[in-house]
């Protein structure tokens, strides 16, 4: 049985984690672009 507010902080993480990869991207072609 998982733990719902474990649950919910692997959601997040893995938006953050997402998010991240985004921005992360977006300045590497900023760069390249540049």
């Amino acid at each position: 049985m998982t733990n719902p507010k474990i649950n919910m902080l692997r959601e997040m993480c893995l938006a953050y984690m997402s998010k991240a990869a985004q921005l992360t991207s977006h300045v590497y072609i900023l760069l390249l672009t540049s």
